[in-house]
């Protein structure tokens, strides 16, 4: 797939159904494109004056969802604005030792204006057996 057939997609999935919010991770990791131009404006002017990416950049921890409804908007990467504390430890197979991540991260102190995300994904190497997010899933 191209960028142009992904950007398609996500606004095909908005038309049916507008009062959903997309937040997209954007990174040119694994992309082919012409090393002279900025990653960034390409992105840009692909989607520049959709009326769908309108808010791409906009600040989540400042922003009610209200507003967002309806729109794509960067949720980390080079298009995020907004202020991120994420537990991403996914390699662990144990579900009790995930679930204690995502447990200490909830329950960490807040910080304002600031987004609190736990990824509950994990796959990994419990010492006996090779466990996916469907083999620890509770």
């Amino acid at each position: 797939r191209n960028f142009g057939s992904i950007v398609s997609a996500l606004e095909s999935f908005l038309e049916a159904r507008p009062s959903e919010v997309l937040l997209v991770r954007i990174s040119g990791d694994g992309c082919s494109h012409d090393s002279k131009c900025d990653f960034r404006e390409q992105v840009l002017s692909a989607v520049g004056g959709r009326s769908r990416w309108a808010m791409l950049q906009a600040d989540l921890a400042a922003s009610p969802l209200a507003a967002l409804r309806g729109q794509i908007v960067a949720f980390q990467g080079p298009f995020c604005s907004t202020k991120l504390d994420v537990q991403d430890k996914w390699e662990i197979g144990d579900g009790s030792a995930k679930w204690e991540k995502v447990h200490s991260h909830a329950v960490k102190e807040r910080r304002e204006r600031t987004l609190f995300v736990s990824y509950l994904s994990s796959t990994g190497a419990d010492g006996m057996t090779f466990a996916t997010p469907s083999g620890i899933a509770y």
